[in-house]
């Protein structure tokens, strides 16, 4: 299993936590609003995560999503793109597991062309519990949640 903390090496380890909250995460936020990642604009990963360690908040496994049919035409579409694929948006909050908020096609297509690996971005929650983590201050989902209320409506 995979910690949070260890996951973000890659970009955010470097980073300030001695920044409040609020520059953490106006720093590090990429998503447009909770849980939805501009599709309109090319976004910095995080990092790169291995697909074995992500699971579908939609299906019960990456097979079935892309068993189904009426999944398969996007699916390909994706698969055929020349340029690299916006980062998928994760949540590491549901145990060390990720869990893929929106990007599920995009796994899918990395998966049909036999890539192990993707690029991700974490949602607001899962940065707030980092910031929490890294600043010894206790975590909840009712803490996250007013903090993520309080962030949002500045």
């Amino acid at each position: 299993m995979i910690k949070l903390t260890n996951l973000l090496k890659e970009i955010i380890e470097s980073s300030d936590f001695n920044l409040s909250l609020k520059d953490f995460l106006d720093k590090y936020n990429q998503e447009f609003f909770p849980n939805f990642t501009p599709k309109n604009k090319s976004l910095e990963p995080h990092g790169t995560i291995d697909i074995k360690n992500i699971d579908p908040s939609e299906y019960d496994d990456w097979e079935e999503l892309l068993s189904l049919p009426r999944e398969q035409e996007k699916i390909q579409k994706l698969s055929n793109q020349k340029q690299p694929l916006t980062p998928i948006l994760l949540s590491l909050l549901k145990g060390y597991r990720g869990l893929v908020l929106d990007g599920h096609h995009r796994v899918a297509a990395n998966i049909q062309q036999g890539k192990n690996k993707i690029d991700y971005i974490l949602d607001l929650e899962s940065l707030i519990d980092m910031w929490l983590n890294k600043n010894n201050q206790s975590s909840s989902p009712k803490i996250r949640e007013d903090l993520l209320q309080k962030y949002i409506n500045v």
